[in-house]
């Protein structure tokens, strides 16, 4: 298993920026290693921030990245609420991530049948 370092961030921004370009060079490592990079994410409040600065990103190549949510909510996606709604209005508003390569539980399923 990987060591990561402890990053120190003096305020909010320079945690954001910290957190983006790690994530940053672990994708586009994972990217030249695998061909791909494929990433579980999470929700909530603290990465927000990171997500709509990773979305912006121009050093990834959004087209050979997967994504999926490690949690969420069993509510409508278009609920505020919902991780799936925060993905799509942070990262996803800018990252050209094809939709095929997004996985979301499907909350029209019974919930044992929507994950």
């Amino acid at each position: 298993m990987k060591d990561y370092p402890v990053i120190v961030s003096g305020d909010e921004d320079a945690f954001v920026q910290s957190a983006k370009d790690f994530l940053e060079r672990e994708i586009v490592s994972a990217i030249q290693k695998n061909g791909r990079a494929v990433i579980g994410l999470s929700g909530g409040s603290t990465p927000r921030p990171i997500y709509e600065a990773l979305g912006k990103s121009r050093l990834i190549d959004w087209s050979k990245v997967w994504i999926f949510l490690v949690d969420d909510r069993y509510i409508r996606p278009d609920d505020p609420k919902s991780n799936q709604f925060l993905l799509r209005s942070t990262l996803l508003k800018n990252a050209a991530i094809p939709e095929s390569q997004i996985i979301f539980p499907d909350v029209s399923l019974p919930l044992p049948e929507c994950i």
